[in-house]
């Protein structure tokens, strides 16, 4: 079995044609694990640090870099051998890859070819590579009268053949003056060509190597057996709390692809009658509707600073975010999470180790320079060189930034799992979204959201035990409030990149007589923290590598990472907008919410 590994440099980056971002760390969950590089040896050894910082210029740099660039923070590793240690392990994730409906350019076939001839190729340059020391070797005795390495000292009859040296009486060899020279020019233009067959071999080795990462990073995560495979409306319904409230003439409300079976509602009774709902006496409207009516939401001013999709809270609707902000955390503290206010902004590489893409054409993330469109620095080489390298993402949730507060971690087993629950806005560009979802606070580019992200042993119980706890506390704080809402197992082609298993929870809004996501929970085993070089010592020792040490050292292992949405602001807004309101066109407000409300109880017209 052959090992590789890739020692990067700016040379090496530039030639790969990759962003710094790039994160060619994958896995896949047990018990398969997918990719992570084994160090071994170094075709490109030019650096013994992966991701070296990049703000020494290299020789043939000819601009002048005056704003230090920061070091780069992720160590990528790549296990491809476990890709094809054996024809079932490449069947499943190709069958993986096709449940997940990703394109055909994902193919573990093609990435287990690249790397054979990857390895292939590394293992000539590393005998070109011998060669030419050997031939130096040979130089540096040719001059100093002894031996290269590997010779014996004295050059004896076999030194004497390899050199052209005549042995003397005394059994030493010495070589004439023509001899000597001849044998320079012949060690020489060896080393010449040597130079040249390296360069070419590396060259071609960076090129295939930039084809193997450009494949092998968009394979995802594996996926829970138990997980439904298909699209969205293939979700498994796992259960329903409340009663939907319904518009008067609005009989039942419709259930594509969800068994409702009573056994699937585990029984009949009151959540039996969510099958029809419950019908209103009086019209129910929406929440622009009524944010209007009541003077909460301004979403003209918004649109003319901003945009379409940005928007003000004002009155009691500014108090409510706030309110339900500080009623998720403390039920969240209650529960043994620490709280965490989180960074918006973070380095893009941070975004693509969490599964996320934000270099795609159809990008979802907001980017953020500190050149200023337009500035001389925007165009000017300098300044190129700076934006690259100082150019951020504003997360999509705070689940990244919770994520990399724990990157290149080792963490003590005794301390797991570590809970955490972090308070940040989330910004989304929403790219293709149209149509009935982006009326109003349902769609929107930023929001507040509280954030569960839990560290866990590398133990697939644990971990799902874990991800069923987070459920468990959602779906408390969401009875709390008093919506009507359901549970979804979700299917393949609604995992993420990282998603081992997701659930979905929805809750039932009136105004879009249907369901609408208020939150997800997902169970990411370690592909996460294998991008994040996020590791806990264990209680196991293994022996080293070295058979003559005599000591066992502490051996280390990936974490697993799972992530929840414990309050995403906008939405449950709506949810309890609509869900809340009565006759006279005011709103009640649950009384969980109460104390935090500075005595408001309900939301009257102005």
């Amino acid at each position: 079995m052959h090992r590789f590994t890739r020692t990067w440099t700016a040379a090496s980056f530039r030639s790969l044609r990759l962003p710094t971002s790039s994160n060619i760390i994958l896995q896949s969950s047990s018990p398969q694990p997918c990719c992570r590089i084994i160090a071994q040896r170094s075709p490109l050894s030019t650096s013994r640090r992966l991701y070296k910082s990049l703000d020494t210029p290299s020789p043939t740099t000819t601009s002048t870099i005056t704003t230090p660039v920061p070091a780069l923070i992720l160590k990528p590793y790549i296990n491809f051998k476990a890709l094809s240690q054996s024809e079932a392990a490449t069947a499943a994730m190709a069958k993986n890859i096709r449940d997940r409906n990703l394109p055909d350019s994902i193919s573990v076939a093609s990435v287990n070819e690249l790397y054979a001839t990857v390895v292939e190729r590394t293992q000539r340059l590393d005998k070109a590579r011998a060669e030419r020391n050997r031939t130096a070797a040979e130089m540096k005795a040719l001059f100093s009268g002894g031996a290269g390495k590997g010779g014996k000292k004295g050059g004896k009859k076999a030194g004497s053949e390899a050199t052209g040296a005549v042995e003397t009486g005394a059994g030493k060899t010495e070589l004439s003056k023509e001899a000597k020279e001849a044998k320079r020019q012949e060690l020489v233009e060896r080393g010449r060509i040597l130079k040249e067959e390296i360069h070419a071999q590396e060259a071609e080795l960076a090129g295939l190597e930039t084809q193997l990462y450009e494949q092998a990073i968009m394979i995802p995560n594996t996926t829970h057996p138990e997980s439904p495979i298909g699209p969205e409306s293939e979700a498994r319904l796992v259960r329903i709390q409340g009663v939907p409230r319904l518009n008067p003439g609005v009989k039942a409300y419709a259930q594509p692809g969800i068994d409702l079976t009573s056994e699937a509602l585990g029984g009949a009774g009151e959540e039996g009658r969510a099958l029809l709902g419950n019908v209103s006496e009086y019209p129910l409207l929406d929440h622009v509707a009524l944010s209007k009516h009541l003077d909460l939401v301004d979403f003209e001013s918004a649109t003319a600073v901003t945009g379409s999709r940005w928007y003000y809270l004002k009155n009691e609707a500014a108090l409510l975010e706030l309110a339900l902000i500080q009623f998720a955390t403390q039920r969240a503290v209650k529960a043994g999470f620490m709280p965490v206010i989180t960074p918006d902004v973070v380095r893009p590489e941070v975004v693509q180790a969490c599964g996320f893409q934000p270099r795609d054409e159809a990008s979802q993330t907001y980017w953020v320079s500190t050149v200023a469109p337009g500035s001389p620095k925007a165009v000017s080489t300098e300044g190129a060189h700076h934006h690259q390298h100082s150019a951020l993402c504003l997360v999509a949730t705070a689940e990244i930034a919770l994520a990399g507060m724990n990157l290149n971690r080792v963490i003590e087993e005794s301390q797991l799992p570590i809970k955490m629950a972090g308070f940040g806005r989330a910004f989304r560009a929403e790219a293709g979204s149209r149509g009935a979802e982006v009326k109003g606070l349902y769609r929107v580019h930023q929001f507040s959201k509280v954030e569960l992200f839990v560290v866990s042993k590398a133990d697939p119980g644990e971990s799902d035990r874990i991800l069923e706890d987070i459920r468990t506390f959602q779906e408390d704080i969401f009875e709390e409030l008093g919506l009507c809402y359901r549970v979804l197992d979700m299917p393949t082609e609604e995992l993420g990149a990282s998603a081992y298993k997701k659930y979905d929870i929805e809750a039932w809004m009136p105004g879009r007589n249907g369901w609408g996501e208020i939150s997800s929970t997902s169970n990411c085993t370690d592909y996460q923290a294998r991008r994040l070089n996020i590791r806990y010592r264990t209680n196991k020792l293994r022996q080293p590598q070295d058979p003559s040490a005599s000591n066992s050292v502490v051996s280390t292992e990936f974490v697993h990472t799972l992530n929840g949405t414990a309050m995403a602001i906008p939405r449950i807004i709506v949810a309890l907008l609509e869900t809340y309101q009565q006759p006279d066109g005011s709103v009640r407000l649950p009384e969980c919410l109460w104390p935090f409300m500075a005595g408001i109880k309900e939301i009257h017209p102005k």
